[in-house]
């Protein structure tokens, strides 16, 4: 108890009082009162000690570590250093020295150090995992990855040494082995946010987007607002179809970087995909001019393919291409426009090059459906857009292209059973309103289809003005309304449509 320390220090005092040159009984008068708790006392004896032998490497090394605590860590280098001359071949002293050089960057230095304090002892896992710290520092990653194998067969719940590992094996793109020792590592410490971070980066490579979401989220949580995760964040919510959350993050990013160029371009990708055009160009003309990056030309090419604009849509994609070669965001955009123009054997080759470098977007499976639905092969454009609508029945254009073909081959009840099903899993795609409006036209049914057009218009906006057309040749034509069909038709006029669209969509109603 303290009853036997405080008579150990009564009789060491004593001690000390009859032989002040003795440094070492100031050495073990400082470890007691460690123990007992007296900081002041023990600084006394060590400075004590220090007076009494300047060389002294145990008094130098608690004085080294104690300002190392303190965050001074000229003054521990100084101790330290001064340690290390006196006894070279002591482990511990070693050991300290080569924290202090890695912890103020002298890299090359701490390794030396650390390298002989883990050979001195092999099975203090302390020491290898220094070592193996700054030999990864100091660009040896497999003798790294060694080091750490070897201290991880001494100690599986150590958690600096758990989160070494796997930041180690994700480094060596060995996401297995990476994320079984940062799990552990999380199940040690479960705020180590940089192990939430490397977690979620793993599971976005592996394609398994919710999980990797809900590690990224946890990231932020433990680290607080960190860019790159953010990003990450948004990329894995846009992968798993989550428009609205994606579009949180990215609205958020923007907001504290302006010229955060990725950022930018999906919040225009996303406005597109909801029929908004006048949201997309507003959105692209805040891009920084002076600086045209990669982004702002797949934003500009994509805004341009929406306006029907598909010359100035290629120069835009073709220059994002020449900034990053095999861009799939422009290759993609190249096989859309390929397909607007009826080029549908180049569609196919563009899409196949997006498809190698990015070989899960389901957007791009579905376009090369559309391309060979194109080029007359209905039979293999419907089994990709299946494929998608299995994979993927959160993507929207998959059952509207999938509708389309069917109905094309007079498969008019699967058609509906189609849009019906895309409608429970999509009910805010203007496009499917579209596809719903055009089979009950098809079928006679007048009244649901004019409510099904202007559903398009309420959720697509001005990119569904053809809606107004539909509807209006439907009072002309079906209804024999004539003063709804002039309604309409000028509502489709005033909303930017054409007059000669529309002569040729009555010609092939009359027909």
């Amino acid at each position: 108890g303290r009853g036997k320390y405080e008579e150990a220090v009564v009789v060491m005092e004593e001690a000390a009082r009859l032989r002040p040159e003795d440094a070492g009984i100031h050495v073990r008068l400082a470890a007691v009162y460690d123990t007992m708790g007296d900081e002041e006392a023990r600084l006394m004896h060590l400075r004590t000690g220090l007076e009494v032998d300047r060389a002294n490497p145990v008094v130098n090394l608690e004085l080294g570590k104690y300002h190392y605590k303190q965050g001074n860590l000229k003054r521990a280098g100084e101790y330290l250093a001064r340690a290390v001359e006196s006894d070279s071949q002591n482990a511990r002293i070693r050991y300290a020295y080569a924290k202090l050089l890695f912890d103020t960057d002298m890299k090359d230095e701490a390794f030396e150090h650390a390298a002989w304090t883990a050979k001195k002892a092999p099975y203090n896992v302390d020491y290898l995992l220094l070592h193996a710290q700054a030999a990864e520092a100091t660009g040896r990653r497999e003798q790294a990855i060694a080091v750490t194998e070897q201290a991880l067969t001494n100690e599986t719940n150590n958690m600096a040494l758990l989160k070494l590992a796997g930041m180690l094996y994700h480094e060596e793109g060995r996401l297995r082995d990476a994320k079984e020792w940062m799990q552990k590592a999380v199940s040690v410490d479960d705020g180590c946010g940089e192990c939430y971070r490397v977690l979620g980066e793993i599971h976005l490579k592996e394609n398994l987007y919710t999980r990797a979401t809900s590690y990224l989220r946890l990231a932020l949580d433990e680290i607080g607002y960190d860019e790159r995760i953010a990003m990450m964040l948004g990329d894995g919510l846009r992968k798993s179809m989550e428009y609205d959350k994606a579009r949180d993050v990215f609205e958020d990013v923007l907001s504290k970087n302006r010229s955060q160029n990725e950022a930018r371009y999906y919040l225009v990708h996303f406005a597109l995909l909801a029929g908004n055009v006048k949201q997309a160009k507003e959105l692209v003309r805040k891009f920084d001019r002076s600086e045209k990056t990669m982004w702002h030309h797949l934003a500009a090419g994509e805004l341009h393919e929406a306006r029907k604009e598909m010359d100035a849509a290629m120069i835009s994609y073709g220059v994002a291409l020449r900034l990053k070669p095999e861009c799939s965001e422009a290759l993609s955009g190249f096989g859309r426009v390929n397909i607007a123009r009826g080029e549908y054997e180049v569609a196919v080759e563009n899409i196949g090059k997006a498809m190698v470098a990015n070989p899960y977007n389901p957007y791009l499976t579905v376009d090369l459906g559309r391309a060979y639905e194109g080029m007359g092969n209905l039979a293999s454009a419907i089994e990709f857009y299946k494929e998608v609508v299995k994979n993927y029945p959160q993507v929207s254009e998959a059952y509207y292209c999938l509708a389309g073909a069917l109905s094309r081959m007079e498969k008019y009840r699967k058609a509906m059973s189609v849009i019906n099903e895309g409608l429970s899993r999509c009910p805010h795609c203007p496009k499917l309103y579209m596809a719903l409006g055009r089979e009950y036209q098809r079928m006679a049914k007048h009244e649901d289809a004019v409510r099904a057009y202007h559903e398009a218009v309420r959720k697509g906006g001005e990119s569904f003005i053809d809606a107004y057309m539909h509807i209006a040749s439907i009072y002309a034509n079906d209804l024999e309304d004539d003063k709804n069909a002039e309604k309409y038709f000028n509502k489709y006029l005033k909303a930017g449509g054409q007059k000669e669209k529309f002569k040729k969509q009555m010609a092939i109603v009359e027909e």
